[in-house]
């Protein structure tokens, strides 16, 4: 029987992988749970630059720019940890650039295994010859769908869901009774996991300052991919 007298242990805040703290620190969520730490707010607003936008008087989302962030965290999740290897190439023809692409090998062993986004890019890239980010967001991504945003950063945003750090909240649209589902941040919850969001603002912030050249690639040619994927499947053309 439990002494009474003794509290129970308070469970240890839960492990996120570095695409689930990518997509809360490039959303809304972290601001509307009252997180204020310096470093974190370093790495949003750099991602919040490209992500939301005004419209018309209204702030609009780009899915497609969130989700492409979020891929990203799950290459330098990877690279992080030494399972694979980035590189910038050029294919130029009598001086005119022809392609250019970011070149993933795999040179170690992940400890990131599927559903995880991590997981899933790492089994997109080869141990045999080098591939570009295109073919493994491609491989990993599956079919053409009318929004790549959202199922580049669905997996993250279901286990955030499912861990309970965002709540969806019933809120009337004012037409004709109808409710929409309005993510809202579990904001105990967030709060445990801010060490976590700390440290990975850091390595994000450091890999953008001392890679700039490579962060930049990288992310354009997500984006692309993404765009790609909301356009047709069967485009294998080359850019």
């Amino acid at each position: 029987m439990m002494n009474p007298e003794i509290p129970p242990a308070e469970a240890p805040p839960t492990e996120l992988t570095p695409t689930e703290m990518t997509f809360l620190i490039g959303s809304d969520l972290l601001a509307l749970a009252d997180i204020a730490d310096p470093t974190i707010l370093r790495a949003a607003n750099a991602i919040k630059a490209d992500v939301y936008f005004m419209y018309r008087g209204e702030r609009m989302e780009n899915t497609m720019a969130l989700g492409a962030y979020v891929l990203m965290g799950g290459f330098l999740a990877l690279l992080n940890e030494g399972a694979i290897s980035l590189r910038y190439v050029e294919t130029k023809k009598l001086r005119v650039l022809k392609s250019h692409h970011v070149m993933v090998e795999k040179v170690g062993d992940s400890s990131y295994a599927p559903p995880t986004i991590e997981g899933g890019l790492f089994q997109g890239v080869s141990r045999s010859a080098p591939l570009s980010v295109k073919q493994v967001v491609g491989k990993w991504f599956g079919p053409h769908v009318e929004d790549p945003g959202e199922v580049a950063y669905g997996p993250a945003w279901d286990r955030l869901v499912s861990l309970g750090m965002i709540v969806l909240e019933d809120v009337p649209t004012g037409k004709k009774g109808k409710l929409k589902a309005v993510p809202r941040p579990n904001m105990e919850l967030i709060a445990q996991v801010v060490p976590q969001l700390v440290s990975w603002s850091e390595r994000w912030i450091k890999f953008g300052v001392e890679e700039a050249e490579l962060s930049q690639h990288l992310l354009s040619e997500i984006k692309r991919t993404l765009s790609w994927k909301e356009k047709t499947e069967n485009d294998d053309s080359d850019w």
